[in-house]
């Protein structure tokens, strides 16, 4: 990256702070830090992204993942998007969107590694689970009877190691059919 597209970057983001302010001084925009922030969350998230997505640095797709899920959720929380505007304001009530947030970053991680299927298997379990917490937090699903379902992460756990042998022994075949070329 050359020296002029480093200093574009920070210029841009100077700009909009200093138009969000002075719209704020003249009451033209009122926003709080609870409005900002979500939307700083989802700027840096898509900022480690794209460095990623260009192949760059393919280490930061996890994190920008965590973070564009979070900023997402709290933008949309935060302007009362979603229609149970009393829930979701205490920690008690949204940290499964944590448990999805690192679900998909794994799920994200594992796209831009595809050899590396137990982070997938992870992910996957971790949007489960954060899914269920949060349909038990709108009362609409209840943890008695997913008590007979526990044999399903079994099942899964059974499915990753059969995907992940076959994965490994496709390409020792492929190693074997190269050497004796």
């Amino acid at each position: 990256m050359s020296q002029r597209n480093k200093s574009i970057v920070p210029g841009v983001v100077l700009i909009c702070v200093g138009v969000i302010l002075l719209l704020r001084k003249f009451g033209i925009l009122y926003l709080h830090w609870r409005h900002i922030y979500p939307i700083v969350m989802l700027g840096l998230g898509l900022g480690l992204f794209y460095s990623a997505i260009g192949r760059k640095d393919r280490g930061s797709a996890f994190p920008g993942a965590i973070l564009l899920v979070l900023g997402a959720f709290f933008l949309l929380r935060n302007f009362q998007i979603f229609s149970f505007d009393y829930y979701f304001y205490d920690f008690r009530d949204f940290w499964p969107i944590l448990l999805i947030a690192v679900g998909v970053g794994n799920v994200v991680r594992f796209y831009f590694e595809r050899r590396d299927w137990p982070v997938m298997a992870l992910g996957l379990c971790l949007v489960l689970l954060g899914c269920l917490f949060i349909l038990q937090t709108f009362n609409a699903f209840y943890w008695l009877h997913a008590a007979k379902l526990w044999p399903l992460l079994l099942i899964a756990a059974g499915v990753a190691l059969i995907v992940k042998s076959r994965s490994h022994a496709s390409s020792s075949h492929e190693d074997t059919a190269e050497s004796s070329a």
